[in-house]
This record gives structure tokens, C-alpha cells and sequence, in this order.
């Protein structure tokens, strides 16, 4: 009988496990399809003991912590909520947030932070079916926990309870989030539309850390926005917004490595996982120009988009995604087509910005877009029929069958010469929408799709991506591809395997878009990279070893990348109990949430976090401050030299010192200064500590005195 207990004790659970996963199956085929159609960002509070009511809340703050990781960046994203302006704002400890949100697809969620006072607790991965068990019975016992689900593919939904009315909590959220990568940079939109389901506008900081993934860092259309630097950490940046911008933050930084790859390793024993990195432009060596027209168009019923958004984006991807030598064109729909230009225009920063400013209010509120199509194809027939069109749009005239086939015939017999036609789908309704052939096809999504694969063209879709992220994924099929392609990862002695490309499937491959890659290995290096393909009628084969004194050491983070990957293509397969029951083991072992899954924060003593940090506590607000009538410099921009008039310093018993830095964190040059209440002026030549010039390029001139800081952003020109 003793000798049966614990064989007693291993079938109970394996019962309730199957027990577990047959009710959380049943939730999910019940329940993920409607998250999947109905996704959106909403924040409730109410008190779930007295009332069904509930009322729209508030994220009173907001901080975005991202940190390079080669394929991925983390991303902390710290919210605090409240009640304020709701009815229940005197209501004394049982309310209950609920906050559904969006996050981009390929997320990787692996943390979960609550506040209980001053105490970090760490959340518990538990299987789903138990951490709401717990947490519903912790709701009637007025303790302190909180929940995060993740409901779909980008679906998540957090809880917390209880708070009082007039009181907040705070919670952090850790992610892994897919970067996208080119020659020059790396970039990744933070998701900002999570942040408007708050009843007021929260106060939003982006802290951003440099390391040897990324330099430089800097935000998409506003390059000084992280003008205040902390000064204890050179390595953290540190950004401000007052009012949330209409898209997302777009963060880009420098690619740091000159070499066309880059192989980060975690292992022991001859064994572990790895990212590699590799630019397959480098095997070109010709160089090939872009040729882009982008066609404008916008409905008012599309969607929740801003015409202003829409011509912020498309200025900004040109800004970004063209070089002085390549050519583009911009097609506006209106009433009456509008042309930028009957020529193809060079893509230099000035003539992008003037393109932009020659129309006061291009677009109208409503679609012309069978006449704008027909004017893009015109252009490029007149200009030798090269050249790429992008069609972007949020209409919904031609969404049927019956009407997409005939157009898309007429379209093509327009183009003797094919050439490609991009087309990005930002419709965001639901209210007009086809099924055909078990899709579903949104606004024009059926028409568009079919244009791009009948000319060659890419296709996005904006309910995959905000529409930043879209319109640059459109841009990667510019240039010619290398096709076939091949691209096979090794050891000198020993093997890859298990690999994963967040990016997609490499069957392709464009020549300015690198090749990510994450999987394991057994064996030693060197790191074998093997390439082949076909470009331009030429075969290649080349092979390029990677010796260990270049591979980057990595951290825990690389092995939270393969297992996210393993469990969202888990998720992908048909959900059998096999399948379910190795996704919950998989994501309790690896502590990374999937679908049937859930971090749960309890008010558990043990589970507090003394080696949490809470990078919030490290922003310099009220340390550092902006540029003020403390400081002024004339001139600036300046070219040789620039006074610097400081009004007054006061610092009682503390040095003063004026700090010349570079907006990476490099110190330039200092000035010791004398206390008083005078006016001082510093004269800067330009050059460094070294006596040689420096660079054209943004600088910061830092006035420290005691524990202040001031801050004012200098320009060199050429």
C-alpha cells in the first residue's frame, strides 16, 4: 500500500492537469475567435462585489523602458492606474481594473510586476484554469493580487483588485518585442494606443538604454527628444511626452556593428542558443537606387486614423527609408488627383519636406481611389515604366467579389509593362468586411491583396501592425531580391538546430534587410555561417566563420527568445490535448505567458523582489529640467564658436561646472565656474578637451550646480 501512494498521488494529477486542459481548450475555441474580431485597447474600473457598472479609468503615468537585444528588444512598460473622474473615486478598497489591451504580433510577454506599498511582488506563472481560481476567490477576500492573461496573438488582459477610489496602483509588464533591422539601424514603434483607453492623458517617459546592440537613440520625427540625459547612468536616455502623438513612438537606433553580422551566444557545455544576424546586401556589390510613388488616400469612415497621421507617416518612412539617391513622388486623392510632381524627385531630406509643405490640406475626407490608382499608373508609364508604386488606403468601395475581380482586370490591362504595386490596408472598421474562402477580408483588404500578388507587390494589413510598422514593412521589396536563397547556420564542430526567423521564412531575400535567425547548438565553434542563392543570373556559395572572440556573450533573454518562438508556433498547430499539455509545461518551465497560461501577483510575502529595480525611480524629472531663462546661446545652430550666457549661479556650498557632451553621452568638454549672481558667459570654440574640432552634429551643453541640472541642446553646422 505504501509503495502505491505515490504512484496514487502521480495519476490525481495527471487527472486534474487533463482536467485543466480540457476546460481551457473548451474556453478557447469558445472565446479566442471574438477577441480576434472584436480587438481593441478599454480600461474599466469598478467595484465587482455591488455592481456590473463600470467606468472608463486612468493611466495617470506611464513608463517605457526598452533595452537592445539584437532580434528583440525588452520593453518595461511601468502603468500606474486610478479612478479619477469616475463616481467611484470615494469608494474605499474594492474596486477592480480591467484593462484589455493590444500589443504588436511576435510579442514575447515574460513579467509581471504589482506594487503593494513600497514592495515589488514578483507574479507566480501559473496554468490559467488555477490563477483564476485564486484570483476570484482573492476578490472575495479583499487581499491585493492582480492577473495578465494573454487572450489571442495579440490579445492581453490584465486585472488588479482591490483599490480604493482615491488611491492607485502600479504595475510593470515585461516584454520581448521583434525589432526591425537595416544596415544603418534598428527601430520598434512602442505601442502608444494602449495608453488612450485612459479617461485624462497620462504623463509618458521613454527611458531608452544604449549597449553594444544599439547607439544612439533617438525618436522618428522628433531627433532631440532625448534631450535629458541621466547623469548617473551615461548608458540611459531619457524622453518626455506631454501629450500622446497620433501614431506610435517610432524608436530607431545606430547598428553598432560594422561587420554585415553579428552572433550573440548562452550556453554551457558545449551547448545553449543563439541569435545571428546577417545582411545578404553584402554579398552585392552593386549599388541599386529605390524608385518609389506613393498614393495617398483616406476615408473618414476607414477608421479611427487622422489625415495628418497618415501624411506624418508617410513623410517620416521616406525620411528613413531613402537615401539622397534614390527617387521618389507623392499622389494625392481629392477631388481633383493632386501630383507633387510630374517627374521623379530625388529623395533628399529638403525635397521630402518641400513635397510635403507645396499642398495646404492634400487629402480630402473621402476615398478616390480607383482615380488615384489610375494617375499612379500613368506616372510611371510616362517615366519609362519603372519604378514601384504603394497604394495606401483605408477605403471600402470595392470590397465584394463582384466588384474587386472587374477592377482589378481593368487595372492590369493599364500596365503592358507590369511593374510592382504596394498596397497597405489601414482600414481599421469592421463594419464592411468579406469571408471568402474561410478569410476575412476588411475594407478592400480582398482587392488589394490580389493587386499586389498579380504585380509583384507586397500587401500589409495595419490589423497585423500599426500603420508605421506597415508602411516600412512595404518598403523592404524595393530593391531586386537574391532568389533563390539559402541560408544554413553550423559549428566547425558540432550543429544548429531548432532555428526560428522572427522576421519570416528566408526563401527570399532583400538585399537592405538583414536575416535574423534564433536556435540552438551542441558542439564548439567557430560559428559557421553558409549562403547561397542567385542574383542577377549569378550563382554564389560563401561561407564566413565566425571565431568565438567576436560572438556576443548573451544573457537569460536569449533562451525567453527560442521558447517564445517554440510557443507561438505551438499555438499556431491545431490545439490537441498533447499540444496543450506541452504548451503549459513549455511556458511554466520557461516562464514565458502563452495562451493557457497567466502571471499571477498575490499579497504573498515571500514572493517580494528585493533585487527588482524600479527603473522609474532612476528618471531624472526633477533632478534635470529643459532648457529655461537660466541659459541661452547665440548663435545656434553656430559654426565656429557659440556663447553660452548663464544668468545667475547659485549653488551655496557645491561646484558649478558647465559640460559640453554629444546626445550619445560622450563628455566633449567642461568649464569650471565661479559662483554668483551675475551674468556669466562661456564662449565654446567647437573644439574637445583635446583641442581638436569636433563634428557637425547635435550637442548638449549641461549646467550642473548642486543637485540641479539644466539643459540646453546645441547645433554645429558644417
Amino acid at each position: 500500500m505504501k509503495n502505491l501512494l505515490p504512484l496514487l498521488r502521480s495519476i490525481v494529477s495527471t487527472v486534474k492537469l487533463m482536467a485543466h486542459t480540457a476546460i481551457i481548450a473548451l474556453l478557447g475555441v469558445c472565446c479566442w475567435p471574438s477577441f480576434a474580431l472584436s480587438a481593441q485597447n478599454y480600461l474599466n474600473v469598478g467595484d465587482p462585489r455591488t455592481s456590473w457598472h463600470t467606468y472608463k479609468g486612468t493611466i495617470e503615468e506611464a513608463t517605457l523602458s526598452i533595452t537592445p537585444q539584437g532580434a528583440y528588444w525588452e520593453v518595461g512598460m511601468y502603468l500606474t492606474f486610478s479612478a479619477r473622474g469616475t463616481q467611484w473615486y470615494n469608494k474605499p478598497d474594492s474596486l477592480e481594473i480591467s484593462f484589455f489591451f493590444d500589443l504588436p504580433a511576435g510579442v514575447i510577454m515574460h513579467d509581471s510586476w504589482l506594487w503593494i506599498g513600497d514592495d515589488i511582488i514578483k507574479a507566480r506563472l501559473l496554468d490559467r484554469w488555477t490563477a483564476r481560481a485564486i484570483y476570484e476567490g482573492y476578490v472575495k477576500r479583499r487581499t491585493d493580487p492582480s492577473i495578465l492573461y494573454k487572450n489571442g496573438p495579440t490579445q492581453y488582459e490584465l486585472r488588479i483588485f482591490p483599490m480604493a477610489g482615491n488611491e492607485t496602483r502600479k504595475v510593470k509588464l515585461s516584454y520581448l518585442l521583434p525589432a526591425q533591422w537595416s544596415p544603418e539601424k534598428i527601430q520598434a514603434a512602442l505601442p502608444v494606443d494602449l495608453l488612450k483607453s485612459s479617461r485624462y492623458t497620462p504623463k509618458v517617459i521613454v527611458l531608452a538604454w544604449a549597449n553594444s546592440f544599439g547607439k544612439n537613440p533617438t525618436v522618428e520625427g522628433n531627433p532631440g527628444a532625448f534631450i535629458l540625459q541621466n547623469s548617473k547612468h551615461p548608458d540611459l536616455f531619457q524622453a518626455n511626452f506631454g501629450s500622446l502623438p497620433a501614431g506610435d513612438i517610432k524608436i530607431l537606433y545606430k547598428t553598432p556593428n560594422a561587420n554585415p553580422y553579428y552572433v550573440t551566444a548562452l550556453g554551457s557545455n558545449n551547448e545553449g542558443f543563439y541569435q545571428v544576424s546577417f545582411l545578404p546586401g553584402s554579398l552585392v556589390a552593386a549599388q541599386h537606387k529605390k524608385k518609389i510613388a506613393l498614393l495617398l488616400d483616406f476615408d473618414l469612415s476607414g477608421g479611427n486614423t487622422t489625415t495628418q497621421e497618415l501624411l506624418n507617416t508617410a513623410k517620416n518612412t521616406l525620411l528613413t527609408q531613402l537615401t539622397p539617391s534614390d527617387s521618389f513622388n507623392l499622389i494625392f486623392s481629392n477631388f481633383s488627383i493632386k501630383r507633387a510632381s510630374n517627374y521623379w524627385l530625388p529623395a533628399d531630406a529638403a525635397t521630402i519636406e518641400s513635397a510635403f509643405k507645396a499642398f495646404q490640406n492634400p487629402l480630402s475626407n473621402y476615398s478616390n481611389m480607383m482615380y488615384l490608382l489610375a494617375n499612379g499608373i500613368d506616372f510611371v508609364k510616362k517615366n519609362g515604366s519603372e519604378g514601384h508604386l504603394m497604394l495606401i488606403t483605408n477605403a471600402s468601395q470595392v470590397s465584394s467579389i463582384q466588384a474587386a475581380n472587374p477592377l482589378l482586370e481593368d487595372v492590369l490591362k493599364q500596365m503592358p509593362k507590369p511593374f510592382p504595386i504596394h498596397t497597405v490596408n489601414y482600414y481599421k472598421n469592421y463594419q464592411v468586411y468579406q469571408y471568402i474562402n474561410g478569410t476575412y477580408y476588411y475594407g478592400n483588404a480582398y482587392f488589394l491583396s490580389l493587386l499586389s500578388a498579380q504585380t509583384k507587390g507586397v500587401y500589409q494589413d495595419v490589423r497585423q501592425n500599426d500603420l508605421q510598422v506597415a508602411v516600412s514593412k512595404a518598403f523592404v521589396n524595393l530593391l531586386p531580391t537574391i532568389e533563390p536563397f539559402d541560408f544554413h547556420t553550423k559549428l566547425a564542430n558540432g550543429f544548429c538546430y531548432g532555428r526560428f526567423y522572427p522576421n519570416g521564412d528566408q526563401d527570399v531575400a532583400y538585399i537592405d534587410q538583414p536575416i535574423v535567425q534564433i536556435g540552438k547548438y551542441k558542439g564548439s565553434f567557430p560559428f559557421k555561417i553558409e549562403v547561397s542563392g542567385e542574383f542577377n543570373g549569378h550563382v554564389f556559395n560563401q561561407e564566413i566563420s565566425v571565431p568565438e572572440s567576436e560572438i556576443i556573450p548573451g544573457d537569460s533573454l536569449l533562451r525567453e527568445m527560442w521558447f517564445g518562438a517554440y510557443l507561438r508556433l505551438l499555438e499556431s498547430e491545431n490545439q490537441q490535448n498533447n499540444i496543450i499539455q506541452e504548451i503549459i509545461s513549455t511556458s511554466l518551465k520557461e516562464r514565458v505567458l502563452s495562451r493557457y497560461t497567466a502571471f499571477f501577483c498575490p499579497e504573498d510575502t515571500s514572493l517580494i523582489c528585493a533585487t527588482c529595480i524600479d527603473e522609474t525611480n532612476l528618471t531624472d524629472v526633477d533632478g534635470i529640467t529643459r532648457q529655461d531663462s537660466l541659459m541661452s546661446a547665440y548663435p545656434n545652430p553656430f559654426n565656429s564658436s557659440v556663447n553660452i550666457r548663464i544668468n545667475s549661479i547659485i549653488t551655496g556650498s557645491h561646484d558649478a561646472t558647465l559640460e559640453i557632451m554629444t546626445i550619445d553621452g560622450r563628455l566633449v568638454k567642461i568649464f569650471d565656474l565661479q559662483t554668483t549672481n551675475d551674468t556669466t558667459t562661456v564662449q565654446w570654440d567647437g573644439t574637445g578637451s583635446d583641442g581638436k574640432n569636433t563634428v557637425a552634429g547635435v550637442y548638449l551643453a549641461l549646467l550642473k550646480t548642486g543637485n540641479k541640472t539644466s539643459v540646453m541642446k546645441l547645433v554645429k553646422v558644417e
